[in-house]
């Protein structure tokens, strides 16, 4: 039986080869067409202010690298877009320090650790917003974010979001990155290390 399982779909690497570049692919998807914050624009009938952000994210191709300047720019775009939806209550603090905007990187790689922060996170107290950092040097790109600990969500760190993204990271950058995800009972902070190739 083993065989011809094997025959139907290739030995344990070749199907965890397929895996990975499907769940990178869903990692990419779900960058580009963020459900959450497209039903929030839909509700609240104001689609129209997110026309030319989801232009330039959907001409976007997980297999072609963009500049790191234009990286931030969008990433910038959806802090903007999802803190004018989600109101006053809402409270995310974006700091970004280009310093080398020349190099080239796959689009929308920062963007599940921040997604996730949003969806899995606690961020309706000014003293307790989510915070990213992101650094962009010659030698690659430090992204950390954090977030209070939203004790209706059971482990943050499992999430599918964190989970296709790892397989993406592997997939696109095998040896040259370096991600940590941990928290306490307070906080929840994600950090990574991208090489630039």
């Amino acid at each position: 039986m083993s065989k011809l399982i094997d025959r139907i779909f290739g030995n344990k690497t070749e199907v965890d080869v397929v895996r990975m570049e499907l769940q990178a692919k869903l990692s990419f998807q779900h960058c580009q067409t963020d459900a959450s914050l497209l039903l929030r624009y839909a509700h609240a009938d104001r689609l129209a202010e997110l026309t030319n952000y989801q232009r330039e994210i959907l001409n976007s191709s997980m297999y072609t690298p963009w500049h790191v300047a234009k990286e931030i720019d969008m990433l910038q775009r959806y802090v903007e877009l999802t803190q004018a939806i989600m109101g006053e209550e809402f409270y995310l603090q974006f700091n970004a320090k280009v310093s080398d905007d020349a190099a080239m990187i796959e689009p929308l790689i920062l963007f599940p650790l921040i997604q996730n922060a949003i969806k899995n996170g606690y961020a309706s107290m000014a003293k307790f917003p989510i915070k990213v950092r992101v650094s962009a040097s010659e030698g690659g790109i430090l992204l950390e974010v954090s977030n209070r600990v939203n004790h209706y969500v059971e482990n943050q760190g499992e999430d599918d979001i964190i989970t296709y993204y790892r397989e993406r990271l592997q997939l696109f950058h095998p040896d040259r990155h370096e991600l940590f995800v941990n928290s306490n009972s307070q906080t929840f902070k994600a950090t990574l290390f991208l090489k630039y190739q």
